[in-house]
């Protein structure tokens, strides 16, 4: 086999799509896309449309339902969150943030059927709140288990 031959076995080798990527990378992107618009639709598709800001633009960012009772969750963002507090009960509303109804966040904790909770959170209506995003989704998400 000369060094042509060989040249053009390898070019054929590494044949690429329309987009420029081999054919394998390809696929695990579509896979990829899939997955993700499969995962963001599923996270969309339960919650419901009921609560204080629903037809705001600033609508609810997070849908939990939770074993834990509502005063449980309760308990333990005003206890992660120095920021937190109750403005309400029956159904409880959370408010975390600066004491600022612009600027707060607002947490609603309503019982569910199977005697756990559903939380919603909903984005401040002016600002990007206090604390960041990421870490209240972290404190949502621990005291939601």
């Amino acid at each position: 086999m000369n060094q042509r031959e060989t040249h053009r076995i390898r070019m054929h080798s590494c044949r690429t799509t329309y987009l420029g990527l081999p054919m394998k990378s390809t696929q695990i992107l579509a896979s990829c896309a899939l997955a993700g618009a499969v995962t963001a639709l599923a996270g969309c598709a339960g919650s419901p449309a009921n609560g204080p800001q629903a037809e705001s633009p600033n609508g609810r960012i997070i849908y939990v339902a939770s074993p834990r009772s509502p005063r449980d969750v309760e308990s333990c963002l005003t206890n992660r969150v120095a920021q937190a507090r109750v403005a309400q009960r029956n159904p409880t509303t959370v408010l975390i943030g600066p004491y600022s109804v612009d600027s707060d966040w607002t947490v609603t904790l309503a019982p569910s059927a199977s005697s756990g909770t559903n939380i919603g959170v909903y984005r401040p209506r002016s600002g990007d709140g206090d604390p960041e995003e990421s870490e209240l989704r972290f404190h949502i998400a621990r005291c939601a288990i």
